[in-house]
Parts: structure tokens; C-alpha cells; sequence
């Protein structure tokens, strides 16, 4: 098989209806090849009885619903983020430790951490 023609082919069946299914695009897309379709047709644009309008008004749905569904995961997701990032601030057991002592013995550093310290800043805030 010739490249260029599967190549063809698959813009032709395939890549082109991509830009469809993104949230948004999709709408406007839509938007565009509804209004190019229907140029010089009087104001009712859609009319119920009409097959070809109930699937026009039915693709409408499906692009709003697509972006309402997109907008409700992406804001599940950022509280979902949120409140991880929130339980581990809030834990107990970790330990944050600033300017840890180093000690050289023999050219080599040993960071020394003193937990009576710690102890004492914590019970001091409390």
C-alpha cells in the first residue's frame, strides 16, 4: 500500500473528527458546521418535527453535557488534591525539622537531630 493514500485515508476517517470530542472545541465546531448548513434558512432555525433537527439540538446536548461532566471531574479532582495535601500538613507524625546541626568527624558530616528539642517546641506552642 501506497503511504500517502493511508495517510489519506486516515485524515479522511479519523483525525479530523478528534477536534469533536474535546470539551468546548467540539461545541464550537458544531456551531460552525450547524451555521454553514443551514445559511439562508428563516429564523426558526430548528424545527421539532424535523429528524434532522431533533439530532442536530441532540448533538447540542451531548457537547454541553460533555463539558459539564469535564468542569465536575477536573473540580472532584482539585478537592480531592486539596484535601490530601490538607491531611498530610495536619499529621502528627511528621516531623519538620529546620537547620539540622552538622557534625564533622574525619572529613565526613553527620547531621544530628536533637528530639528533646523538638519536644520542648511542640509542647511550647500547644
Amino acid at each position: 500500500m501506497d503511504l500517502k493514500k493511508v495517510a489519506q485515508s486516515v485524515y479522511r476517517n479519523g483525525i479530523k473528527y478528534i477536534p469533536r470530542i474535546i470539551p468546548g472545541v467540539g461545541l464550537i465546531s458544531l456551531g460552525i458546521r450547524e451555521y454553514k448548513g443551514r445559511k439562508g434558512t428563516p429564523f426558526p432555525y430548528y424545527n421539532l418535527r424535523k429528524k434532522e433537527d431533533k439530532i442536530a439540538i441532540g448533538k447540542y446536548v451531548a457537547q454541553l453535557g460533555l463539558i459539564v461532566w469535564c468542569v465536575l471531574k477536573t473540580g472532584a479532582i482539585y478537592k480531592s488534591v486539596q484535601s490530601l495535601t490538607n491531611k498530610i500538613e495536619e499529621r502528627p507524625n511528621i516531623e519538620r525539622v529546620e537547620k539540622t546541626p552538622t557534625i564533622n568527624e574525619g572529613g565526613l558530616e553527620k547531621k544530628t537531630i536533637m528530639y528533646e528539642d523538638i519536644l520542648d517546641k511542640k509542647s511550647l506552642e500547644k
